[in-house]
């Protein structure tokens, strides 16, 4: 089963609000045979423009909410009708995370390798031995 990425525009209204769409997608996202691997509240966010949610009021404000879960091609477009269709959802968009731990991996690697902009001054040991040193009489007074 691929992984997707489900990002979900909520009224930003109480945590516990928030908490019951969550589980409302969890649970048929789990029902549908998937399986969620990792729920993030992403924040609050004022919108560029006012967006109409389901109950037909205007908001500016929304709250991002991101879904990482299996399934099947099948049930990602139920998934994002069962998460607009909640009292708290306005929007919803579902990602196809390609080869999502190869790229995991391949970004792990960069971050082990030395960027060309890195100052060589900072390689230098006895350099940070004499910086680490400064500061000590500099707390001390």
């Amino acid at each position: 089963m691929p992984l997707y990425e489900l990002i979900v525009l909520a009224r930003a209204n109480t945590a516990k609000a928030t908490t019951s769409l969550v589980s409302s997608v969890a649970q048929s996202i789990l029902e549908k045979g998937g399986n969620v691997r990792n729920t993030t509240i992403l924040g609050d966010r004022i919108l560029n423009r006012t967006v109409k949610g389901n109950d037909d009021k205007k908001h500016l404000v929304g709250r991002y909410v991101q879904i990482l879960y299996d399934g099947n091609p099948q049930m990602m477009g139920q998934i994002e009708k069962a998460a607009r269709e909640s009292n708290e959802g306005i929007r919803a968009k579902t990602f196809k995370i390609k080869d999502f731990y190869s790229d995991a991996q391949l970004f792990r690697r960069a971050l082990k390798q030395t960027s060309p902009v890195y100052p060589s001054y900072l390689n230098d040991k006895s350099y940070l031995h004499q910086l680490k040193q400064i500061a000590k009489k500099t707390n001390k007074q």
